[in-house]
């Protein structure tokens, strides 16, 4: 039987795919998870990430997509973010896991044998907002 004292603290990580990479992003940084069906094309800035449109809840949201540029298909998701009224659009979710601390480390998760970069959506989209979504 484990004891009270030997539970560790977890944090919630949603594991997605860009470009066949696997990522993490915690659950507190995501508002809504919805499939791309409708999202519209936006003009992209050259040299910038592939942008899309999207209207969500009434709001009229910027998203994008950092991976070299596909079609897209059933399994792409898009991530809509707290902090930001923007959207990370992924290749793929393929599940949420509640990661102990001690397997969270220096910006990293380990899932299995293997540690996970936590993608710093908020930094990128602020970025992409900054410098290369049009309107």
């Amino acid at each position: 039987m484990t004891r009270q004292a030997d539970v560790q603290p977890t944090s919630r990580y949603i594991v997605f795919r860009i470009d066949g990479i696997e990522y993490v992003l915690p659950m507190t940084a995501i508002r809504e998870v919805l499939l791309p069906n409708i999202l519209e094309a936006a003009t992209p800035t050259p040299g910038g990430p592939a942008q899309y449109r999207v209207k969500a809840r009434g709001s009229d949201t910027a998203v994008v997509y950092f991976g070299r540029p596909k079609r897209l298909g059933p399994r792409n998701r898009v991530l809509l973010l707290n902090e930001v009224n923007a959207g990370l659009l992924v290749d793929s979710v393929s599940r949420v896991e509640d990661i102990p601390a001690d397997r969270q480390a220096n910006g990293k998760v380990r899932l299995g044998a293997k540690w996970r970069s936590v993608f710093d959506a908020l930094r990128l989209i602020k970025w992409a907002m900054e410098n290369t979504l049009t309107g």
